[in-house]
């Protein structure tokens, strides 16, 4: 995505994505150092490793679930196997070690408490194929975003997470209009803030640089297959 792009699905997400339809969740964009997600990544083989975000909720905050996996490539992509518990979770701009059982109760509280705008219409409650877990590769998208994005610049920089929400068609077996869903960009440290680095020009060569990643396989419906468009 673009900066335009990405402007616009960040407030698409804060005005169709609604604690109980009324009130909007707070910390949905969090950052953290590159670094620290490429040591857990680090411990699979190959140059097919996944990055799985799940999406849960504390009170009004969301909170980021993750978990990790390679894929296994396949004439037409890659299967995996995405975890239904992550390892870890992204709150308060840090990724720390999630104790086993704790995501239950924050996908729950996502589950039941977010109302979701699909279209033109009222907010309604999420259904059984709405998705919980968003998949991305590392290697081919967001360490590749963060690498060619950086590559010519020489400063402090970081990861950002940011919810956004984008309108499908329902080929994949999900619901049409708008989901919710996530992306990753890179800030650049500029005094005591952080500046996102994006822009809205073009260059074929170099499809990421100062854009965010935003090609995640949505689990539902596609929970078994990553295949890009």
């Amino acid at each position: 995505m673009d900066a335009s792009s990405y402007s616009k699905a960040v407030l698409e997400f804060m005005d169709r994505v609604l604690y109980d339809g009324s009130s909007s969740l707070k910390d949905s964009q969090q950052g953290f150092p590159h670094a620290v997600l490429e040591q857990l990544v680090s411990t699979l083989s190959g140059k097919e490793r996944l990055v799985t975000i799940h999406l849960g909720l504390e009170q009004l905050s969301m909170r980021y679930g993750l978990s990790f996996c390679a894929g296994r490539p396949t004439p037409d992509g890659l299967e995996y196997d995405a975890a239904e518990e992550p390892t870890h979770i992204l709150k308060n701009n840090s990724i720390q070690a999630l104790a086993p059982g704790s995501w239950h109760s924050m996908q729950d509280t996502y589950f039941e408490h977010v109302h979701l705008k699909r279209g033109d219409g009222a907010h309604v409650e999420l259904d059984k194929t709405d998705t919980r877990m968003v998949t991305l590769h590392w290697d081919k998208e967001i360490d590749r975003m963060y690498q060619e994005t950086t590559r010519n610049l020489n400063d402090t920089f970081r990861l950002v997470v940011s919810s956004v929400s984008i309108d499908h068609d329902a080929s994949d077996g999900g619901h049409a209009g708008y989901r919710h869903t996530v992306s990753f960009h890179c800030e650049q440290k500029i005094t005591l803030a952080w500046k996102p680095l994006l822009n809205d020009k073009h260059d074929p060569s170099s499809i990421f640089n100062f854009k965010a990643a935003d090609y995640g396989v949505m689990c539902p419906p596609r929970c078994t297959k990553f295949k890009r468009p």
